[in-house]
């Protein structure tokens, strides 16, 4: 799914920008039913991209790792790293997401300067420190700040929380569903000095061990049954790679995350 503003006959507004994708990438000599190939087709948009994970690791790494820069525009270089592979490996499922917004009234560059941030540890750092007086929707809280950064087009925005000092673990632990909608309801266009800092983050996991403790336990041992996709339960989930990222500038926001699900065989399969 790749989704941009668009008008009747003209190319979509790269001002904003938002690309889903996926991909399923099968291991030479593994076989899988047609009802499973169906439903790829049907529910996810994409069929099989066959590698020799067994005879070229290193050549179906550096393809995957392409997919996934491409998706992410250059953003996230590299999921998969050497060694990943093996003869084992049946099935890798690769999903991405990347969204680029610009804001709707952009941060004067002039205006970003270095300012304390304060850490939760405790101890400040100096950053980029972005600014802005204008005409924004924002809403006070109990021992919190709100307020809401539209992007281009106005349809989609950056909703920033703000706990006053030491109030951080409480107004975390508070910010559900309701608590969020309840600042949505409550914000107020009104005139606002912001200050945002400009910033990149980025963060990796292998979430194989966080999916079977939320209640998938089976999925990840040889207790799996994934039978209806090979017609026998001779394959398991082994890793579930993630990197994401965010990134915040006078300009815009980028945000993207990729993950590769990876399965793999009890038993090579007869080449």
């Amino acid at each position: 799914m790749d989704l941009a503003l668009r008008r009747p006959g003209q190319e979509p507004d790269q001002r904003l920008l938002l690309n889903e994708l996926n991909a399923i990438w099968t291991g030479k000599g593994w076989t899988f039913l047609e009802p499973f190939l169906d439903t790829l087709s049907v529910n996810y948009d994409t069929g099989m991209r066959e590698l020799d994970f067994a005879g070229d690791p290193e050549g179906c790494r550096k393809a995957i790792n392409q997919w996934v820069r491409k998706a992410t525009e250059g953003r996230i270089d590299e999921l998969v790293a050497k060694g990943d592979f093996t003869d084992l490996t049946a099935l890798v499922l690769t999903n991405a997401v990347y969204f680029r917004a610009h804001w709707a009234e952009e941060f004067e560059k002039r205006e970003t300067r270095k300012q304390p941030f304060h850490r939760l540890s405790g101890g400040d750092v100096r950053c980029e420190m972005m600014h802005q007086s204008t005409h924004l929707a924002s809403f006070r809280g109990e021992a919190f700040d709100a307020v809401r950064l539209p992007y281009f087009g106005r349809r989609q925005s950056m909703v920033a929380v703000l706990p006053d000092e030491g109030a951080f673990a409480a107004v975390e632990a508070a910010l559900d569903a309701e608590a969020l909608s309840d600042i949505l309801e409550g914000l107020q266009e009104g005139s606002v000095e912001v200050g945002v800092p400009k910033f990149r983050f980025e963060r990796g996991a292998d979430l194989a061990g966080t999916l079977a403790a939320l209640g998938a336990p089976d999925a990840f041992t040889d207790a799996a049954d994934f039978s209806g996709m090979t017609g026998k339960p001779e394959l398991f989930i082994s890793h579930v790679r993630h990197k994401a990222f965010i990134s915040v500038n006078e300009k815009w926001t980028e945000a993207g995350a990729v993950t590769a699900a990876q399965m793999d065989g009890a038993a090579a399969p007869s080449r």
